[in-house]
């Protein structure tokens, strides 16, 4: 089995490690799916969620976050892959940091593909951020980083809609700080729904809404033509966020009125230098 390089190089003390740039690593080759932490250890192999829902427990487990690092490959997550709920919402990849925390998840660009299963049971977002506890402490809820992947929505259950990433993280007494999203593209090639981003904070009482949301070189592609449209991105409960450096594209050229690049619940959402076609 392949290992991951930590490139030894020999001192006058002897063989030394470089230390790697993230706490765990997911990989997949011959057909499987590790995850590897930073000192070569293999902890998952093969899960329902190809190893990354595990990897993200593993840097969550630490007091202070961590990153993953999601290397290139298709990550095929099974219908077999155990679904949480909260909020009415299923998702696969659940990520419930402490306040205090970050957790950056990170991959090669367009060549680490997470493709969602054919068959989903309803609305169900690939990685979901979510805070179960809603500090009273003061704190702000954690910085959550989506970095350099590509989601591609295979669902063919036209009652169901597929999902890219749903930020729904709160906390009491404060304004909880937005995620940091940045070069994710979000591909539907299916005539069934899809959301792409979707942005706001959890019912907390005493919270307010989520600021600082940065979404920088986003790609959604999507050819539904089917009667239930997709959206790109949808803010609610927010305080402010900002688009950048974009390109939201849908085939269906006008046919469907319910085929939106934006939604807006309450907030403010700043758009500057994006490309919008074909979009209702």
């Amino acid at each position: 089995m392949q290992q991951l390089p930590y490139y030894p190089f020999i001192t006058r003390g002897g063989p030394v490690k470089r230390k790697l740039t993230y706490d765990v690593a997911v990989f997949t080759e011959d057909g499987h799916y590790f995850a590897e932490d930073n000192n070569g250890h293999i902890f998952c192999q093969d899960s329902p969620t190809a190893c990354i829902q595990e990897a993200v427990n593993y840097v969550i487990s630490n007091p202070l976050g961590g990153k993953v690092y999601i290397k290139r490959g298709a990550y095929n997550i099974s219908p077999n892959a155990p679904l949480q709920s909260w909020g009415g919402v299923n998702m696969f990849i659940g990520i419930n940091p402490n306040p205090g925390q970050t957790v950056i998840i990170d991959g090669d660009g367009p060549d680490t593909i997470i493709n969602n299963p054919s068959s989903l049971p309803s609305t169900t977002y690939v990685f979901q951020t979510y805070n179960t506890n809603c500090p009273s402490n003061g704190y702000q809820s954690p910085r959550v980083y989506f970095r350099h992947f590509k989601i591609v929505n295979n669902n063919t259950n036209s009652s169901a809609t597929a999902g890219g990433i749903l930020n729904n993280i709160g906390s009491n007494n404060s304004s909880p700080l937005g995620p940091d999203i940045e070069g994710v593209e979000i591909y539907n090639p299916q005539n069934t729904p899809m959301t792409g981003i979707y942005l706001g904070v959890a019912g907390c009482s005493g919270s307010g809404g989520s600021y600082g949301i940065v979404v920088d070189k986003y790609r959604y592609i999507t050819q539904n033509s089917g009667s239930t449209g997709d959206l790109a991105l949808g803010i609610d409960s927010i305080t402010h966020a900002m688009l950048s450096n974009s390109f939201l594209y849908s085939s269906t050229a006008g046919n469907n009125w319910n085929n939106r690049a934006f939604w807006n619940g309450t907030g403010e959402l700043q758009v500057d230098n994006t490309a919008v076609y074909g979009f209702k």
